[in-house]
């Protein structure tokens, strides 16, 4: 019996050899091609090279996005799941997979022209829902930020906006529920530290060294970064009781100096809100998430 098969088996691969490249692919499909399903939501497209939909298995496909004028490449979902939004973005064919672009309009703020140093930051981020405007179609770059807000900010960004957690700090004052919640949510990942007296200080305004700290923390919390060691170099006018060095080296290290500022200098407003408080906040934040989420898989 084993003899009869191995002889049907030889004879079909002498007719699949006869039948030359035609032969060749049909017997590469029939062994091991995977499927790609690519779409591209409204205000895009989406591309594969090589082009699909089958593949051999194992073949490195590239991916990109291109939005139409007007939209913001917001991300790819891969298997249902958040890929981040490099583009183009390699995806090796190991299995079927399903991937979807996405796209939405680029916010328009009539406060940041288009030459602002944050123009960018602020439009990526208020795509995606990160960061928003009044009501009055302003964005105000140059108000302040406070410390509930930034935590809104984080909260958002990492996707933690519907958790609810105890907040553990006394004095909420006048904050809304959903940023106090938001206050709690950074407090249980360990993000949001207070001050030595248990106080948070929600409506105080966020110096600039806090809102690094806030960012590379939550990175940290999330997974996507690990806390670096201090590095007498970085920033050697910030002390090292300030809390903040840790948070400026894993900042630094993997995304970059602070906005505005040089890593190995003295950072004189290290401690000081920024005078354009909702823009630095916006820049500094956009190119952490970029970082993580925009760099090449």
């Amino acid at each position: 019996m084993w003899a009869v098969a191995r002889r049907l088996l030889l004879v079909a691969v002498v007719v699949l050899a006869n039948l030359g490249p035609a032969g060749a692919a049909l017997a590469g499909a029939a062994a091991a091609d995977v499927a790609l399903t690519l779409t591209a939501g409204a205000g895009g497209r989406a591309t594969a090279a090589p082009p699909g939909p089958a593949y051999p298995a194992g073949t490195v496909v590239t991916l990109t996005a291109a939005p139409d004028p007007g939209q913001v490449f917001t991300g790819w979902t891969v298997d249902g799941r958040p890929r981040g939004w490099a583009s183009p973005l390699a995806l090796t064919m190991d299995a079927d997979h399903t991937v979807a672009a996405a796209f939405a309009p680029r916010p328009r703020f009539p406060d940041v022209p288009p030459g602002d140093p944050a123009a960018e930051a602020i439009a990526q981020l208020a795509a995606r829902g990160v960061i928003r405007g009044y009501a009055d179609g302003r964005f105000g770059p140059a108000d302040p930020t406070l410390r509930a807000q930034i935590a809104a900010l984080i909260a958002r960004a990492m996707g933690w906006d519907a958790e609810d957690h105890a907040t553990p700090f006394p004095d909420r004052g006048p904050v809304d529920a959903a940023l106090w919640r938001n206050v709690g949510t950074l407090a249980h990942h360990g993000v949001a530290r207070g001050y030595p007296d248990g106080t948070f200080k929600p409506t105080g305004q966020v110096a600039e060294a806090q809102v690094i700290s806030f960012i590379a923390r939550a990175l940290v919390a999330a997974g996507h970064w690990r806390a670096q060691p201090d590095h007498p170099a970085l920033y050697p006018n910030v002390p090292a009781d300030s809390g903040h060095r840790i948070d400026l080296a894993t900042f630094v290290h993997y995304a970059g100096a602070a906005p505005g500022t040089s890593a190995r200098a003295a950072w004189v407003t290290w401690n000081q809100p920024s005078a354009r408080s909702r823009a630095w906040t916006a820049q500094a934040l956009w190119q952490a998430l970029d970082a993580v989420f925009g760099a090449p898989a």
